[in-house]
């Protein structure tokens, strides 16, 4: 007898199955037990230009044969939808049912059960696939209860749910004249003519592996958060990190700047010192010399006074020959020793001569050496200062993307029409991660994750405005923050919306507005204006388009207008110079304008408010 090994994994596969097939029986079984005791009522497949997306029946416990009945009545009564298109989005179930749910109520913010009814748009958080069943149920003196795959997921106290629904169905605006009325064909329900579809709708089973489609998600959503959460918790232990570098950095900046400045004033000291020094040195050199000259003047003086002494004494000793030998020798050791006298004298000269010399020269090597220290001084100064201007270019240029890919998002963002209807209105705060060339990585909700389809709205504006230009570092995460106020009257393509503030444009630091002022001056200014105003002629005429009546018609005309750009690359006015005899193609060079806004910031260095662009456009050539 040969005896089957399975494997630990094979085992939990088989075992998985297992359990998915009881929870399917069993769910089967529930099934069954809610439609006890109704009859089926109507019977219809759900179609989007020619593409059917669910088959639903109706199962009430008397015959209904008029939307009104239904709606207003009181007795149990069940929808059940099995979805006969695999592959039905989340985004596209929420907006067909976004859709036929406002054409068919008439629904306000004060309508009951709206939250519930945005929670159901939302039901599907992956894909529908072949075989998912949606059930929507009516219980009196219970209310409504919304099941996928036999998993509740959605309960309310009342009928205004179930009415919502049902009403995409059996309501003024339902698919066709003929769906509603299969809808509504009471007992005529079970005729032979539905009995095709009847076959095919028992057909269409639930895969068993999808039977707790309702608690994986839930399982998936739990793990989302848990992973956003350590996500949130890591982004925020590495902020403060980044925040204690920063920190660190800029003491040491500034330990280092007041090293620098202590180091410049020493340096300045010493200079001031050695100065000194040399000055006093000089001194004493010219001091030295002066009392080497009046040595050498008293030696001069010296010698002369003993040559005519010496002179006299040969006249007095030819006239007194007669004095003793003895007074002779006397006379010729006192002017030995007066010579004697004048040479020590003359020998203390020189000495103080070379020992000022020596003196000057010490000073001046001091003075040299103080003055390398001063530009060594200088120099790390220097190095200093230009590390502070590269951080904070660095800071600045950031500061400058976030801020641009905030004002490009804001423009883009529209309050959808179902919202208003629906009285919608909240703030939505995400993070947008971008990759280093500017593509949407990722996204998270900070704030109004309630408001799912408000946020819907903002991230997928957000996608869609995207790539958003290389931002010079591998990631850069960016907040978005947009206001949905119904009372407002900001937002200007819409009476009943608002546009989020914007920040604040970064201001450029003045210590590198005035190096790149500096840096820029004369032809080099006037070249990097040209340039701007030419990428705004690029910008715009990229957008505009040949309209295609005006092509039709062979309206042709050259059109010139003039655009006058604010600072923060906004539109201070627009003039057409020159217009062609066709009012579409004037039109067409205005909305060209404001198709390319917002243009990019006018650059701080240059130091201007506004800049003038002018250019023309030959339709037809």
């Amino acid at each position: 007898m040969r005896v089957r090994v399975f494997s630990l994994s094979q085992f939990l596969q088989t075992l998985s199955l297992l359990i998915a097939g009881f929870t399917l029986m069993l769910s089967m079984q529930a099934r069954a037990a809610s439609l006890e005791g109704l009859q089926l009522n109507g019977i219809a497949t759900y179609e989007q230009l020619g593409k059917p997306y669910y088959i639903v029946a109706l199962y009430t416990d008397t015959p209904v044969s008029s939307g009104s009945d239904l709606v207003d009545g009181d007795g149990r009564a069940v929808a059940v939808m099995k979805i006969v298109s695999g592959n039905w989005t989340s985004i596209g179930f929420s907006q067909i049912w976004t859709r036929d749910v406002s054409i068919n109520n008439e629904l306000s913010g004060q309508s009951p059960d709206i939250d519930a009814l945005l929670k159901f748009f939302s039901l599907a958080k992956e894909p529908l696939e072949v075989g998912d069943t949606i059930e929507v149920a009516y219980l009196p003196g219970r209310g409504t209860r919304i099941e996928l795959n036999s998993e509740t997921v959605l309960t309310t106290p009342n009928k205004a749910l179930f009415n919502y629904i049902v009403n995409v169905w059996v309501g003024p605006s339902a698919p066709s004249r003929d769906f509603k009325a299969a809808m509504l064909a009471g007992s005529q329900a079970t005729a032979t003519d539905n009995a095709a579809l009847v076959q095919d709708f028992a057909e269409f089973r639930t895969d068993p592996k999808r039977a707790a489609l309702v608690t994986q998600w839930q399982q998936k959503e739990s793990e989302s958060a848990a992973k956003k959460a350590r996500a949130e918790a890591e982004r925020q232990a590495e902020r403060e990190r980044l925040a204690a570098e920063q920190q660190a950095a800029e003491k040491k900046r500034r330990e280092d700047e007041l090293a620098a400045k202590q180091r410049a004033e020493a340096a300045a000291t010493a200079k001031l010192a050695a100065e000194k020094a040399a000055a006093a040195a000089a001194a004493v050199a010219s001091a030295a010399e002066r009392k080497a000259q009046l040595a050498a003047a008293q030696a001069l003086e010296q010698s002369k006074r003993v040559k005519k002494q010496d002179e006299e004494r040969v006249l007095k000793r030819l006239k007194q020959q007669e004095r003793t030998t003895a007074e002779a020798e006397t006379r010729e050791a006192s002017d030995r020793t007066d010579a004697e006298g004048a040479r020590r004298v003359a020998a203390d000269a020189e000495r103080a001569r070379q020992e000022a010399a020596a003196q000057a020269e010490a000073a001046a090597e001091r003075a040299r050496e103080e003055a390398a220290a001063q530009a060594r001084a200088e120099a790390e100064a220097q190095r200093l200062q230009q590390e502070k201007l590269a951080g904070l270019q660095k800071d600045y240029d950031q500061a400058m993307y976030i801020w641009q890919v905030q004002r490009t998002v804001l423009s883009n963002i529209k309050y959808p029409e179902w919202a208003r209807e629906f009285g919608r209105e909240g703030n939505i705060r995400i993070l947008a991660t971008l990759d280093k060339a500017g593509n949407v990585i990722g996204t998270e909700v900070v704030e109004g994750a309630q408001h799912n389809l408000l946020v819907q709205e903002v991230i997928s504006t957000v996608n869609q405005a995207g790539p958003y230009g290389a931002s010079g570092r591998n990631s850069v995460t960016v907040p978005i923050a947009y206001s949905f106020d119904l009372k407002s009257t900001r937002q200007p393509d819409s009476s009943s919306g608002t546009v989020a503030q914007l920040p604040p444009q970064p201001v450029m630091p003045p210590e590198l507005t005035l190096v790149k002022q500096q840096s820029v001056s004369g032809p080099d200014r006037a070249g990097k204006v040209a340039e701007y105003a030419d990428l705004v002629r690029t910008k715009i005429l990229a957008t505009i388009e040949y309209p295609l009546w005006a092509k039709n018609l062979r309206q042709e005309g050259e059109a010139e207008i003039e655009i006058i750009v604010a600072a923060d690359g906004s539109i201070v006015n627009t003039k057409l110079l020159k217009e062609t005899r066709h009012n579409l193609l004037n039109k067409e060079m205005q909305s060209a304008v404001e198709r390319a806004t917002p243009f990019p910031v006018i650059p701080p260095e240059l130091g201007i408010d506004t800049i003038d662009v002018k250019f023309s456009y030959n339709f037809g050539r």
